[in-house]
């Protein structure tokens, strides 16, 4: 084993490796990745990280030894600051109890009373968004689809509109998710925020979501949950078989931010990439139209029917394999370990870009090409390790047949029931906390020309 001191490196002026870093994430590690090779050190000064772009090392770190591991320092220090110590940012003991009371909300068998009514939210947002593709001619589809996963999540969590805007919930959250990362991964940021009134700005906008979220908690303590279906009401009744304990309002306030700021740019990205890679493919919009009107017999899917759309998920997955909205997770080591014939102390931080295992052409033929067929019969067993899009091991993203069942209903739906035109596929990514598209995508919708 060799030392960590002997990894290839960036090179030793920071400064421009923030700068191309801080420019395209994206291209950056792919280009580093190309000169460097799987495992290497990418010098952000005082942000250094180690990257880990091979599924096995992943797999190492995730699943064989992940008691040597805990959440990198943007989930335990950054994140923090606005999310609080939700699923997503917790670890240790904390962790598995919050784990604990909320798995049951995301049983199948909870999640089929909760579809009932995502999938109502998508058939009038459709609508809505038809609507106005009439009136305007062509609609910003990445644009609409963040109303539609904004709707959806709030019904799904609270299970009503809020009286505040989500839109505007959505654009504070948006800019303070811009700071915290500015502070992770800018080192003169955190300077410059107190000059700018960047971090004014942030604790005006914090405290303005908490108190929202505050005021949704309090009023449902007062009305209480009974005959309520919503995300809130389980995570209320839910106790922890092993300490009898239920959630505080406190820890309701981080798992409420963090299943919001999780549940709906996720998806949103997740639909707009999909439209990108099929909007140039008729065949492939066929495809799933038809197999929805093979599926979809009643006015509107059942939870049941939704897992029947084989050929619509392999589309989602391939477009997630290509794009996978959460591009990116970070771990933090808490003992020595060895990867990649390495020898590493603890202490270390460790960057494992989801994006690169999965285009790896070690795992992937013609990786960069768009061919849903690799996921017809699911994911192939040679290549689990290569497709995780929501995470591996134990700390895999809870939400994920949420996200599925979403883009599936969403995509069958749309392909069901409108002609859809791509303007312009060929748009940019934004390689932030999540992979977004950097420009508007512009579709033309007309109603279905031909029922099968």
């Amino acid at each position: 084993m060799k030392p960590y001191s002997e990894l290839p490196s960036t090179g030793s002026n920071w400064l421009k490796t923030v700068r191309a870093f801080s420019k395209d994430s994206w291209s950056a590690l792919k280009g580093w990745q190309k000169e460097y090779g799987d495992i290497f050190h990418m010098n952000l000064g005082i942000g250094s990280t180690h990257v880990c772009g091979h599924p096995d090392l992943i797999d190492e770190v995730l699943t064989k030894q992940k008691h040597n591991f805990r959440k990198g320092n943007i989930y335990s220090k950054i994140l923090p600051k606005l999310g609080g110590y939700g699923l997503l940012n917790s670890d240790g003991e904390l962790w598995r109890k919050q784990r604990r009371l909320a798995q049951p909300a995301f049983h199948k068998k909870y999640l089929s009373v909760i579809f009932t009514h995502m999938i109502a939210v998508v058939d009038k947002t459709l609508t809505d968004i038809y609507e106005r593709a009439q009136k305007d001619e062509q609609i910003a589809w990445n644009e609409e689809m963040i109303n539609l996963t904004l709707q959806v999540v709030m019904q799904s969590l609270v299970g009503t509109e809020v009286k505040e805007s989500a839109e505007k919930m959505h654009h504070m959250m948006d800019e303070s998710l811009t700071h915290l990362l500015n502070l992770r991964f800018n080192p003169m940021y955190k300077y410059t925020q107190y000059i700018t009134g960047k971090r004014n700005r942030f604790e005006q906008q914090r405290t303005y979501l908490y108190d929202i979220i505050m005021r949704i908690i309090q009023d449902r303590r007062a009305s209480g949950n009974e005959d309520r279906w919503d995300l809130m009401a389980m995570f209320m009744k839910a106790i922890d078989e092993e300490t009898q304990e239920q959630m505080t309002d406190e820890q309701l306030k981080d798992e409420l931010i963090t299943l919001f700021l999780a549940g709906h740019e996720t998806s949103a990205a997740g639909l707009t990439w999909v439209l990108t890679f099929i909007g140039d493919k008729p065949e492939v919009l066929q495809n799933i139209r038809e197999e929805a009107d093979r599926i979809f017999t009643g006015e509107l899917p059942t939870y049941e029917q939704l897992w029947q759309m084989t050929y619509t998920k392999s589309v989602v997955d391939e477009a997630l394999r290509l794009k996978p909205p959460v591009w990116s997770i970070a771990r933090h080591s808490v003992e020595p370990v060895q990867l990649g014939g390495y020898e590493f102390p603890n202490d270390l931080e460790f960057m494992l870009p989801i994006m690169l295992v999965h285009h790896h052409p070690e795992f992937w033929e013609d990786p960069l090409a768009f061919k849903p067929e690799r996921f017809i019969n699911g994911v192939p067993q040679d290549k689990r390790k290569a497709f995780i899009p929501f995470g591996a091991g134990p700390r895999m993203c809870i939400g994920n047949n949420f996200a599925y069942a979403e883009m599936i209903a969403t995509l069958g739906l749309a392909a069901q029931r409108f002609d859809l035109q791509v303007d312009n596929p060929d748009i940019p990514g934004v390689a932030t906390l999540s992979y977004r598209p950097g420009a508007k995508l512009w579709v033309k919708m007309k109603e279905r020309a031909t029922v099968s």
